[in-house]
């Protein structure tokens, strides 16, 4: 089976008794089931199709949460 890096491993940290992982995309993709989890996850994916915001004051709003949402978990640990 052919293996494509479709994200970027950057940093993690253990927060609220989980693991969070900061990736950086390089491809949209679906999970379609995971196959493997030593040494890394491994996943049978599809791919998708970038998509444009429909609603451009939509998606303003989602992006400026989440971008407050990433400022607090940094508060929480400037680690990240």
């Amino acid at each position: 089976m052919p293996q494509i890096n479709l994200m970027r491993y950057l940093n993690a940290t253990t927060l609220f008794n989980n693991i969070t992982a900061i990736t950086r995309g390089v491809q949209r993709f679906r999970v379609k089931k995971f196959v493997a989890n030593e040494p890394y996850f491994l996943a049978e994916i599809t791919k998708q199709k970038d998509a444009q915001p429909k609603d451009k004051e939509e998606f303003s709003a989602l992006m400026d949460n989440i971008k407050d949402l990433a400022e607090k978990i940094i508060n929480i640990d400037p680690n990240i």
